[in-house]
């Protein structure tokens, strides 16, 4: 999902059509939900930092909310390490530390995406160090509930796995884990220490998405941006 030189995005329109089969799998959970049940909610995590679970959850976001035309929601959860404001070319501010703190409501940091109105997108907002269970408490709880009101999916983009504890407290509000693999970095055991950690919690994992993927052949053939899930 990157070129050779990482500081390089691929651009978002281009990304929407590498996670197609993502965005496709997550709408058909959404649809077998119950009627009268809280909208599917979906963690998109990585095992380590920079693995680009925020560009992926990011562009399935966008693809669900164009595709289908249905309101969905986009939290970003790692406070210490924002970057869906910057990614989506929105203000990062007022965001999930405001909600969290108590200085703003979710409806004030709730806010549309100007190209898609049906994206509502919560930045984490101001970078500041995580606070452990913070990600746990009663009033995140009911502010993820009153935040899917009116959502058909919620996207929920986590700080990584490994050596964060925020990402596992969120296991226990969400449907269903797609794991983001950073290639040739996420390691095999990174995978299955994730993998039992969501069987502990009864989450099913939806995917895998192999991010940062570049092939051994010469430039001209090889060099792309690939998503394998």
């Amino acid at each position: 999902m990157s070129v050779s030189k990482p500081e390089k995005r691929m651009p978002l329109e281009g990304m929407q059509r590498e996670v197609q089969s993502v965005a496709d799998a997550v709408w058909a959970r959404a649809g077998r939900q119950v009627q009268g049940r809280r909208p599917v909610r979906v963690l998109f995590v990585g095992m380590e930092a920079g693995a680009g679970s925020t560009t992926i959850a990011a562009a399935t976001a966008m693809s669900l909310a164009r595709n289908h035309r249905s309101r969905i929601h986009l939290i970003e959860t790692d406070v210490e390490n924002p970057q869906l404001a910057g990614y989506l070319e929105i203000p990062n501010e007022p965001g999930l530390v405001d909600v969290l703190e108590g200085t703003a409501s979710s409806e004030e940091c709730l806010r549309p995406h100007p190209d898609c109105s049906e994206l509502w997108v919560l930045p984490a907002g101001k970078a500041r160090p995580s606070v452990p269970g913070e990600l746990c408490t009663d009033s995140v709880i009911a502010f993820l509930e009153r935040v899917s009101a009116h959502s058909r999916c919620v996207i929920l983009d986590a700080p990584p796995m490994k050596g964060r504890r925020d990402s596992r407290a969120l296991l226990e509000q969400v449907d269903y884990v797609v794991l983001v693999l950073a290639a040739r970095k996420t390691s095999k055991s990174s995978v299955e220490n994730a993998l039992r950690l969501c069987e502990d919690f009864g989450v099913p994992v939806l995917g895998a998405v192999l991010n940062r993927y570049r092939s051994d052949l010469p430039f001209r053939l090889g060099e792309r941006y690939s998503t394998r899930s």
